[in-house]
């Protein structure tokens, strides 16, 4: 619509101008960012005596966490390998990097070139820490992530794990998943006053010019402890009842936030 189409050409001006200020500002301050050292690095070793001058000093090149890898990254590798021998270990389950055009793709198109000149692809999938019934769950649970070639998130597998613990208890109940209903209460309007976690006076009015928010700002969010207490109930239980050690036990939580408030 043309609304929409206005807010993104009003939305692109604004990046327009802050970019500018900002590469502005590097150059006054005689600064780099990241994406500088990156795109400086690779149009250094792409000037054919320096990459003379470079790529002839290795023998042997490892690269680590290379699914987080993107592609002027992958350019600089290209350029520097010369005739030495490239290693990569990584995995794609673990890329957290995109935001910076991390490219799980990189990674097959590696391990091709470096078989197709007889090197080993090597799977790790064999499991040591988990026991069987564990890693059926986990095994299940990401079965969906092998996409077809099509799919925008086909560019990497999933290999399924293999436990080979001999030490594991393989208990019939081995996972244990709560889903528990998303609690967030947030505040439109709040008195001056009133601050975070503090009740308004019923007769009290708006500041003036609008929704005026606490000193200590708006109220993002409400903490509800009700799913922290079913677990910690859920874990008690276990040890009394069924005599299971709470060291034996894992908790995953999705984020950290109040992880403060519970150990309090």
């Amino acid at each position: 619509t043309a609304m929409e189409y206005d807010f993104f050409e009003g939305l692109c001006a604004i990046f327009d101008r802050c970019r500018d200020r900002y590469e502005r500002l590097k150059k006054e301050m005689n600064l780099l960012d990241f994406n500088d050292i990156e795109n400086l690095a690779l149009e250094s070793v792409s000037r054919e005596e320096i990459n003379r001058a470079v790529a002839g000093q290795y023998s042997h090149i490892l690269i680590d966490e290379f699914q987080d890898t993107n592609d002027i990254q992958a350019g600089i590798i290209e350029k520097i390998k010369g005739r030495a021998s490239l290693s990569i270990v990584g995995d794609g389950m673990q890329s957290i990097y995109r935001f910076r055009n991390a490219n799980c793709s990189l990674f097959s198109k590696f391990e091709s070139m470096i078989t197709s000149n007889g090197g080993l692809a090597v799977v790790l999938n064999d499991n040591y820490r988990s026991s069987a019934n564990v890693l059926k769950f986990v095994n299940g649970f990401f079965e969906f992530l092998n996409f077809e070639s099509d799919h925008p998130f086909s560019d990497f597998k999933y290999h399924p794990l293999n436990a080979l613990s001999a030490a594991a208890e393989n208990r019939e109940i081995a996972v244990e998943l709560g889903i528990f209903p998303v609690i967030n209460r947030k505040r439109s309007q709040q008195t001056p006053a009133a601050g975070c976690g503090e009740e308004a006076p019923e007769n009290a009015e708006a500041a003036e010019g609008g929704n005026a928010d606490s000193e200590n700002g708006p109220c993002e969010e409400d903490f509800d402890g009700s799913q922290f207490d079913f677990i910690a109930r859920r874990a008690a239980s276990l040890h009394r009842e069924e005599g299971r050690k709470y060291g034996e036990m894992m908790i995953l939580l999705s984020r950290m936030t109040h992880i403060d408030d519970l150990a309090g």
